[in-house]
């Protein structure tokens, strides 16, 4: 993993928010730094032809910020 993710420490906040075939996750994380991140992930449902599901995740960098 690159060092964007081993920063990653403590989590602070982390919100669920379900919409249709999609899911939302919302976490709010500190850094061993002190400083505090946003990162949103999109989680999609997909049904295959026999009827089985599954997820595919998607978290967008343009979607994760420094909060101040």
């Amino acid at each position: 993993m690159g060092e964007k993710y081993s920063m990653e420490q403590e989590e602070i906040f982390s919100k669920v928010m379900r919409a249709g075939r999609r899911t939302y996750f919302f976490d709010v994380r500190a850094t061993k730094a002190g400083d505090y991140y946003l990162t949103i992930t999109e989680s999609k449902k997909f049904t295959n032809d026999d009827g089985s599901f599954h997820y595919k995740k998607h978290k967008s960098p343009s979607l994760q910020g420094r909060l101040s």
